[in-house]
């Protein structure tokens, strides 16, 4: 999972050389029109660099994925509902308060606890 994880140091090397090619390209470009959007590029690439370059982790490493559901029409953490035993099998009911989505439920896993005791 190495994929997973955003390296700073590397971030930071690559927006210096985008800069530089940024630069370079509008040194070279005849019909530019002017030194102020290539100024204003600039001073986006030196910021996000600096507050970079200021992080006190070389890798940030992305957060665990919530163990409840994620709604797919706005993106929010689903509520749990209860529980559902059809056939022997247990499934837990989760809805959106938000959207209202109420299409959404779990297998209970053998071992797995089961909603607040």
């Amino acid at each position: 999972m190495p994929d997973k994880y955003i390296n700073a140091t590397k971030l930071i090397e690559r927006l210096k050389c985008e800069k530089r090619r940024e630069v370079a390209e509008a040194a070279s470009n005849p019909f530019s029109t002017g030194p102020a959007p290539e100024i204003r590029i600039s001073q986006i690439y030196d910021g996000v660099v600096s507050v970079l370059e200021k992080e006190p982790a070389a890798n940030v490493v992305p957060r665990p994925a919530p163990k409840w559901p994620i709604c797919q029409n706005c993106g929010r953490p689903m509520v749990y509902c209860g529980e559902e035993n059809t056939d022997g099998v247990v499934w837990k009911r989760y809805s959106c308060k938000d959207c209202y989505n109420q299409f959404c439920a779990r297998r209970v896993m053998a071992g797995e606890e089961t909603w607040p005791k």
